[in-house]
């Protein structure tokens, strides 16, 4: 049975294990190797003399042994997302081998409503200066491109307060109508991030599909808004901050200094979290600021430390930043400690740098932050 084709990796991999081709008596045999600094897997597949790499995450000096050992040709890479850890050893496995590379042209897409101003150009072109895929992107003829306006107060000797009023322009007219074509492509991509930025209704098709499609769903309710239980059953993962945790449960998570591992009180967030997941959403996270995060899942509850010794210069982009990084590091095999450690360390360089989208870092940017902090 031919595999088919434009599916994401996760749904491919999906399809190849319900696939009778894996039953098979001989199966194709492949090797493992942990590259990199983030120990990425990366995979060698091999047979009747021909090979295929799976990533190359780190020096493939492992992986080029292997090749000359087994008296394989490598035949192509192929590279489930361009990030660092999944490409750092590319160039020089092709320079040894010559093999073609094979790599998604987008790693993510963008989908919404803007107007025809030069907010809605500027959001474009950083996207695609990102590689972000903004074909799917509407235009609205008559609204201004949705905004938000952050205000930083300051007191010398306290914590940064942010406070946030945000206009939605042409974002709130996106309608389901708009987005039903996605009911039929949704199998193509591994993960769907919404937000409360756009309506219910949209959120709650959306979602929807991807539940439909075995698609997991990451949603981040800002702003804060009444979720319909359509929306909450079918939501993989939220990641909700300590004030909408607030918002929704009605149990604030106190802070407390002398407790020296947490410096916060685990019970509460321990109670919050259960709450939300009591809702229909099997996973939960809570994001602590200068405490860390917290993740409740139906196997375990997980807490993370935030990064030490951070100079807070802007935290506007703080929890993008650690949203961003969590959706692409959830759809690797990464470890959920792996996982909840690097997007701290995104979201750290995001606080430390001045702007919004300017403080949104590159995967190498927070590769070599982690090198740098861990070196200190």
């Amino acid at each position: 049975m031919p595999v088919p084709g434009g599916l994401a990796p996760r749904t491919l991999l999906r399809y190849l294990e319900e696939n009778p081709i894996r039953k098979r008596k001989d199966p194709m045999p492949y090797s493992v190797y942990p590259l990199g600094p983030l120990e990425t897997n990366s995979y060698l597949v091999y047979k009747d003399g021909q090979a295929v790499v799976i990533d190359a995450g780190g020096d493939p000096a492992p992986i080029l042994h292997d090749l000359r050992a087994k008296g394989l040709t490598l035949a192509a890479m192929c590279l489930t997302h361009r990030h660092f850890d999944h490409m750092y050893g590319v160039a020089t496995l092709v320079k040894e081998t010559g093999a073609p590379v094979y790599s998604p042209v987008h790693d993510a897409c963008l989908i919404g409503k803007i107007g025809r101003d030069r907010d809605g150009e500027e959001l474009v072109k950083v996207c695609k200066e990102a590689g972000v895929n903004t074909e799917q992107i509407i235009y609205d003829d008559v609204l201004p491109t949705g905004s938000s306006i952050v205000l930083l107060e300051t007191v010398p000797g306290q914590k940064v307060k942010k406070r946030s009023i945000v206009i939605p322009g042409a974002t709130i007219q996106l309608t389901v109508d708009e987005i039903a074509y996605l009911e039929d492509e949704m199998d193509k991509y591994d993960l769907v991030v919404l937000q409360n930025a756009i309506p219910m209704e949209v959120n709650e098709a959306i979602a929807g599909y991807a539940y439909k499609h075995e698609v997991d769903v990451v949603l981040n309710p800002i702003p804060a808004k009444k979720l319909s239980k359509e929306l909450m059953e079918c939501v993989t993962y939220m990641i909700v901050n300590e004030q909408a945790a607030k918002s929704m449960t009605g149990i604030k998570i106190h802070s407390d200094w002398k407790r020296e591992w947490t410096r916060f009180n685990l019970d509460e967030a321990r109670v919050a979290s259960a709450v939300i997941r009591g809702r229909g959403v099997p996973t939960v996270l809570i994001t602590l600021a200068e405490k860390g995060v917290i993740m409740n899942t139906p196997e375990r509850f997980y807490y993370k430390k935030a990064i030490e010794d951070v100079e807070m210069v802007d935290p506007r982009a703080a929890g993008d930043a650690f949203i961003g990084a969590f959706c692409t590091r959830i759809c690797t095999d990464d470890s959920i400690g792996k996982v909840l450690s690097i997007a701290n360390y995104t979201a750290a360089l995001s606080i430390a740098t001045e702007g919004a989208i300017e403080s949104l870092p590159t995967s190498k940017q927070v590769r070599e932050y982690m090198e740098q902090k861990r070196d200190a």
